[in-house]
């Protein structure tokens, strides 16, 4: 215990409060830092995207008329993946 009433004492007298302030400090810049480079990263994406544009998605699935799937097609894909889920022999 008296290792410890030691160890309290030494920083508190010496160089604690300084250092506890210098830290807070630190983590508090960094927040802002941080908040501000979220609130920026539109607009910078915004001029980027001037010189960089995206490119179109072709991963999309085509329409149903194009596939020629029908409705009754689709609910019996759908029966049948249920029937098999729960247990259902083929």
């Amino acid at each position: 215990m008296l290792l410890l009433t030691s160890e309290i004492d030494g920083i508190t007298a010496n160089t604690g409060l300084a250092i506890a302030i210098t830290g807070m400090s630190i983590v508090f810049a960094a927040l802002v830092l941080i908040s501000l480079a979220l609130v920026g990263l539109p607009k910078v994406l915004a001029v980027l995207n001037r010189y960089y544009p995206e490119k179109p998605d072709h991963s999309g699935s085509l329409p149903r008329a194009a596939t020629g799937v029908s409705d009754q097609d689709i609910a019996a894909a759908a029966a049948f993946a249920m029937h098999i889920h729960r247990g259902g022999a083929m």
